[in-house]
């Protein structure tokens, strides 16, 4: 047979992330899940890169399902430490319907288009988050993720965009993000965030990757920026995403 190695893969964020593919960030409550999410967003609307890793440029939409306040204040705190160009960047304050065969997902796509012109073509769109996305529907039912699942392929074959969810991880940390299994079998990317009770520092773990070779753990702490005094006189910060590099005691305690 005359088989040929596939020496390129399509990634967008090196060995991290590949065009048009699916993606779920997920981890439990504060464990620094939608700051790495963000910090992604940041790098990609940017084209600056991550990690040292090579980034390609592009739009990049960021689909706030529970408030824009904390976002917008990350993006400020993230232009005022860097002085970076996030007019690639579009934020979303609104709900997409990922359940309801009749719900609004032909208008989103329709919002998608109208994006592309402020922004150009769409990288990636992450949508914050899946419980959000699921509304009325049940994380647990084949069915019901089944459709999630097909919508967002709609929204991919209609952009091209790689589409990333943001969520929960389930009772037993050990299988992953929370909600039925089809969920993480149509995945290609899998990205846990945790952080243990008592650290300074968030765990990255790379749990799926379809398409390319898994990753070691990568760690970031917070590094906070102070945005100003709101009409109380009390100082608003944010916080930034900033690259840590752990000793081996810490890194055998997280394993």
């Amino acid at each position: 047979t005359d088989i040929k190695p596939c020496l390129d893969v399509s990634d967008f964020v090196q060995d991290t992330l590949t065009e048009g593919s699916l993606s779920v960030i997920y981890g439990e409550s504060n464990c620094g899940k939608t700051f790495f999410a963000s910090d992604l967003a940041f790098h990609i609307a940017t084209g600056a890169p991550w990690r040292e890793k090579r980034v390609e440029q592009g739009g990049v939409l960021y689909v706030s399902m529970e408030g824009a306040y904390g976002l917008n204040n990350r993006v400020f705190a993230y232009q005022k430490d860097t002085g970076a160009d996030l007019s690639n960047l579009l934020i979303m304050p609104c709900t997409v319907d990922f359940i309801d065969p009749e719900g609004n997902i032909n208008e989103f796509i329709s919002v998608l288009d109208k994006a592309k012109a402020d922004i150009g073509d769409i990288k990636i769109i992450f949508i914050d988050t899946l419980a959000r996305a699921v509304g009325g529907g049940d994380e647990n039912s084949g069915q019901d993720m089944g459709m999630l699942v097909r919508h967002a392929d709609t929204i991919r074959a209609h952009t091209g965009a790689h589409i990333s969810f943001i969520h929960h991880s389930g009772k037993d940390k050990a299988k992953g993000a929370r909600g039925h299994s089809s969920l993480r079998a149509a995945v290609d990317t899998e990205i846990e965030v945790s952080r243990n009770e008592g650290d300074e520092f968030s765990n990255v773990k790379f749990s799926k990757q379809r398409d390319m070779e898994m990753q070691d753990d990568i760690q970031f702490t917070l590094k906070q920026i102070a945005l100003g005094v709101n009409r109380h006189g009390n100082e608003v910060s944010s916080c930034i995403v900033e690259p840590v590099e752990i000793t081996t005691p810490q890194r055998e305690a997280i394993l």
